[in-house]
């Protein structure tokens, strides 16, 4: 033990906050409006990166409340055409594909956001992106393929099972005790 050190990944601590002029032609881009609930996910759209289970684990939510919309950032690793024929008709506008964001553009993605999540199908490193998004204030939901040492501890979010009722629960929770008000200020 004396010959290991924990190094911690590198995320700015505190991020710059966009400006209410890029947050505003961010949301008329892609049609957010200040009442939205935003779940993000940032990363590769790819079949081990789980984003169907995270589709499935919102969907019952979004047939419940028309203001969540899950925002999906991320460059298509050829799953994107596969992963669109997987979405129900009646949820397909409260889901938004983005693209590959960068520098500013994904700043005001983290801003305008409820909640991040990211539900990969096996384990891979602690997500970089779910740093960024605690850098900017945004709980998180973690399962345990994609573990945030201490994240319970800081109460920052939930590390969770990889299941949709998990993965829907710890939203419910994040999304009932993230108010209104919260989340004016933060836009």
């Amino acid at each position: 033990k004396s010959d290991i050190d924990l190094l911690p990944l590198p995320v700015e601590k505190e991020s710059e906050k966009p400006t209410s002029t890029e947050i505003a032609q961010f949301r008329k881009k892609f049609n957010i409006t200040t009442a939205d609930k935003i779940i993000l996910y940032v990363g590769r759209i790819n079949y081990l990166k789980g984003i169907d289970l995270l589709i499935q684990s919102i969907e019952k939510l979004q047939r419940n409340d028309k203001q969540i919309k899950l925002l999906i950032v991320g460059r298509d690793d050829g799953y994107l055409t596969s992963l669109l024929s997987k979405i129900p008709m009646e949820i397909k506008k409260q889901i938004i594909f983005t693209g590959p964001l960068y520098g500013e553009d994904v700043k005001v993605a983290y801003a305008i956001s409820s909640c991040f999540a990211i539900t990969p199908r096996f384990y891979e490193e602690t997500s970089t992106a779910s740093l960024e998004a605690l850098s900017f204030g945004i709980p998180v939901v973690v399962t345990k393929e994609a573990e945030i040492p201490f994240l319970n501890n800081y109460k920052a979010g939930y590390l969770i099972d990889n299941n949709p009722i998990d993965i829907s629960n710890a939203i419910i929770k994040i999304l009932s005790s993230f108010s209104d008000e919260k989340r004016q200020m933060k836009s």
